[in-house]
Formats: structure tokens, sequence, C-alpha cells
């Protein structure tokens, strides 16, 4: 089993992290190694996508339910690819300064231990680089902050 969990504060408010997070169709634009995104199925506030993330040769195609709870969370839960499991969970909570503490966690595990040796360190830096992909993507449609106290996302809590 793999699991990561960073916070970071952003100056960004939590509806604006929510609604990046929620725009899965959007996700190629942005995030690394996400080469395809397509929502299957919406079921009010639940929705059905698959992601096919490639590095090189390699291309996979993962499957999840994605659980939207505006502005102040989104869960995901794998249901089919490569993986045993996966399930991750992002938070947006509001801070005094006016921005929010984002907060992502994730846990993940291979079907297979040879799987695991040729995708794990790239899923693993994929996981890795997700916060940084968000905020990216923040500065560039809401504009990057112009308070002197926000600096670039620096991880509050981190393990894997």
């Amino acid at each position: 089993m793999t699991a990561y969990k960073e916070k970071v504060s952003v100056p960004y408010t939590p509806q604006q992290m929510y609604d990046l997070v929620a725009d899965v169709e959007h996700y190629p634009e942005f995030l690394p190694w996400c080469i395809g995104a397509r929502i299957l199925r919406r079921d009010n506030n639940i929705l059905y996508a698959d992601l096919i993330i490639g590095w090189k040769m390699l291309r996979e195609r993962f499957s999840s339910k994605v659980v939207l709870n505006p502005p102040g969370s989104v869960q995901f839960d794998y249901t089919n690819g490569p993986l045993k499991y996966l399930h991750g969970d992002w938070r947006f909570t509001p801070t005094p300064q006016g921005g929010c503490l984002v907060e992502f966690q994730v846990d993940f595990e291979f079907k297979s231990w040879a799987l695991s040796l040729v995708m794990g360190g790239v899923f693993s830096e994929l996981v890795h680089r997700m916060v940084g992909a968000y905020e990216a993507r923040a500065n560039q449609l809401y504009g990057k902050p112009k308070a002197a106290s926000y600096q670039s996302a620096k991880p509050v809590e981190q393990k894997s």
C-alpha cells in the first residue's frame, strides 16, 4: 500500500479550488501524465469518470466514482483498472486570510507486484505532483496571488 497526504494553504477560495478538482474533463490540460478524461455518467452529486494516464510507452485507464460535496470536499474511489484499490479525498477549508487550506490524501495498491514495479514510481510521482498542478491551474485561471503572505504552495504534511 502507498499513501500520500499533503496540506497546503492557497490564496484561493474553497469554491475556486473545489471547482478545479470537480472539473474532471479539463484534467488533461494541466495534470501531469493525464492524457485523457471522460465523464461516463452523472447522478446528482456523483459522477463516474475514466482517466487515461500515460508515460512514455505506458497507457492505463482508471475508472472512478467521484462524490462531489461543494464547496468543501471531493472524494474518489477507483472502480476499474490496474489497481487493487485507490481511495482519495480533497478537502477545502476557508482560512482567516481569505484563502483556503487544501488537504489531499490518497492511498492505493497495484493488483500485481510486477505492475507495481513498472508503474509504481511513475504513479507515486504523479500523486506527489498533483497538488502543485492544481495550484498552477488556479494561478492560470484566477490570477497569481497578490498578497505577500502567500507563496507557492508548500506541503504542511506529507507521507508516503
